[in-house]
């Protein structure tokens, strides 16, 4: 349901009113295409998508990317149109068209595998303030994907993503914090992010986190893990 979630940013953008985003054309093109999405009219849905796409909007060139991928909402499946519009976005800066191209060079979907390519397109959507890219880079240091593997390197990356509250970064801190790979062992910093991945809305993925958080809390003195989670609520609360 990718293309759904793409579909919310647009609209959200097209409709918000902001002239400083859009001008009055494209919003009322993006009420007109709403309109006849909700009327299950999907090929004129696309039509108005595209226009906005073409009109250099690039939230809907991401949609119309992930509509030509999947060949959903109205779209016929083209690889080639994807790939172009997901490049068209990419080119403005947008941070989640960036993700995706780095996906596409990791995957070799669209085209050719290319490692080396998908740390500079991270690097890129990291910098438009990505948490999903910092996550990502986090793991192309640990693993050497596209770079020189260097684990001490690839710690930042994680923290970046962890207190963005990337649920994949929490637990794997929790781990590294645990083991004392890349970093000190330090089994109150284990606890900390494991907590915090625990309470994760997005931790569905990762089964056992309450259990593993649980066993790493009879590590502590009762008065060591209250003071380590009221540090992790503290970062909990400030996340949107």
């Amino acid at each position: 349901m990718k293309h759904l979630s793409i579909l919310v940013v647009v609209l959200t953008c097209l409709l918000s009113g902001s002239a400083s985003a859009i001008d009055t054309d494209a919003e009322q093109n993006g009420r007109e295409g709403l309109e006849a999405l909700r009327a299950g009219d999907q090929e004129k849905f696309f039509e108005h998508a595209l226009k906005d796409a073409e009109g250099g909007l690039a939230e809907a060139q991401l949609m119309v990317a992930s509509q030509y991928e999947k060949g959903a909402l109205g779209a016929p499946q083209s690889n080639s149109k994807a790939l172009y519009w997901y490049e068209r976005a990419a080119a403005q800066g947008q941070p989640e068209a960036e993700v995706h191209m780095a996906e596409i060079c990791i995957q070799g979907k669209l085209k050719p595998r290319d490692l080396p390519a998908s740390v500079d397109w991270l690097k890129k959507a990291a910098s438009h303030g990505s948490a999903k890219a910092n996550d990502y880079l986090g793991d192309s240091y640990l693993s050497g994907r596209g770079v020189e593997k260097n684990m001490k390197a690839a710690i930042p990356y994680y923290k970046k993503a962890a207190n963005a509250n990337v649920v994949g970064a929490q637990v794997k801190l929790g781990g590294f914090y645990l083991t004392g790979n890349g970093v000190p062992a330090d089994v109150n910093e284990s606890y900390f992010w494991l907590y915090i991945a625990s309470k994760n809305p997005a931790k569905s993925p990762y089964k056992g986190l309450k259990e593993a958080a649980e066993g790493i809390r009879k590590k502590l003195s009762p008065e060591v893990a209250l003071e380590v989670e009221k540090r992790a609520d503290t970062l909990i609360a400030s996340f949107p």
